[in-house]
């Protein structure tokens, strides 16, 4: 199941790379309705929801190999490791902001 999850998340994000800038160079009428907006925002929940997923999900330890299951554990692994900031910056709606600007 959190296979299935990650290679949506990626979808998602492949569509940020495209949409995007391409809302940002060409800024086309459609982009700018309800359902872009609402479709948009839809994602950046999804892209919140994903950084949720991740403090609740078990690791392997590298060094024992046994499966850490403590929250607080998951918790420091995730912020630590890099994963944290990549997905922060996924969730910030750089769109929203590029269209405020």
């Amino acid at each position: 199941m959190r296979v299935r999850w990650d290679l949506f998340v990626m979808l998602l994000a492949s569509y940020n790379c495209f949409s995007i800038p391409f809302a940002i160079a060409f800024n086309p009428v459609e982009m700018e309705s309800t359902v872009a907006r609402a479709f948009d925002s839809i994602i950046d929940l999804c892209f919140l929801m994903d950084i949720v997923l991740n403090f609740r999900t078990a690791f392997l330890s590298p060094k024992t190999g046994v499966e850490i299951m403590n929250p607080k554990e998951i918790a420091k692994n995730y912020m630590r490791g890099g994963k944290f900031a990549i997905d922060l910056l996924a969730t910030i709606p750089f769109d929203t902001i590029a269209e405020l600007m």
